[in-house]
């Protein structure tokens, strides 16, 4: 909680601000700032095993199908399965790749935050 008022509900942000309380405006700083810091996990994100989180960690980093299968030492069209299997299991909805796509694109600050667990030692 932020600040609340007599009644016991919360001062909306901009009531903090233009209250120039300087204990309410550093909660509220620092409680935006650590939003924007800490990466929520994607929806679904527990129902993947390691190696599909990890197809979903180099789809973030931008490389295509035939990159991550050569990180991980699968096969492209391997990659492409395991792809469509990351979108069933998710359950996401639309055209072709667009829906992971979207997916990834909504949870990279997550996505990139993470470290491989599956990629093979060279």
């Amino acid at each position: 909680m932020l600040h609340a008022s007599t009644s016991q509900q919360i001062t909306p942000p901009h009531n903090i601000v233009t209250s120039g309380d300087p204990e309410a405006l550093r909660l509220l700083l620092e409680a935006t700032l650590n939003r924007l810091h800490t990466p929520q996990t994607p929806p679904g994100w527990d129902s993947l095993n390691a190696y599909r989180r990890d197809i979903l960690r180099l789809t973030a980093d931008g490389l295509t199908n035939a990159q991550i299968g050569n990180r991980l030492c699968r096969t492209e069209k391997a990659i492409n399965k395991q792809k469509t299997g990351i979108v069933a299991t998710l359950g996401l909805t639309g055209t072709g790749w667009h829906c992971l796509s979207r997916y990834v694109a909504e949870h990279k600050p997550f996505l990139r935050s993470l470290s491989l667990t599956t990629e093979q030692k060279k």
